[in-house]
Parts: C-alpha cells; sequence; structure tokens
C-alpha cells in the first residue's frame, strides 16, 4: 500500500497569518521554523514571559523580518 500525505503542505503550527508585533519587553524566547516537509511556510514562534503562552507572528511582518535577520533560535 502507497502512502499519501493526508494533508496537503503539512501541518504547521500557526494557523492563519500571525499577528504584526508583540511588544519586546514581554518576549522570552523567539523560533523560527524554516519550511520542511510538515510545513511549507517560515513560521515565527515567540514564547510570551510570565508563562502567557506563544503567539504567532506574522513572518512578513517588520518585526519579524527583524527577528529572522537576527537569527534567533532556529529549528528546521
Amino acid at each position: 500500500v502507497l502512502g499519501f500525505p493526508m494533508f496537503k503542505g503539512g501541518r504547521c503550527l500557526c494557523i492563519g497569518p500571525g499577528v504584526k508585533a508583540v511588544k519586546v519587553a514581554d518576549i522570552e524566547k523567539a523560533t523560527i521554523i524554516y519550511p520542511s516537509n510538515n510545513c511549507d511556510k517560515t513560521e515565527v514562534i515567540i514564547t510570551l514571559k510570565a508563562h502567557k503562552g506563544q503567539r504567532c507572528l506574522n513572518p512578513k511582518s517588520k518585526q519579524a523580518n527583524i527577528i529572522i535577520k537576527v537569527g534567533y533560535q532556529t529549528t528546521s
């Protein structure tokens, strides 16, 4: 039996475009996930301080471009 992908484009962690910006003072960690077999888009995930959760940052936003250029923690 041949396998086939259940979801076209894989499973991305971020649903939708994401937020445009996050207060810099609230950022604990930024993770960049580059396109792979699981997801065909670049994702920027922000972990907030004080256990306030995570936010997906729109990879086309100005803040995301700065984070990507600086090269925070990356995952491929």
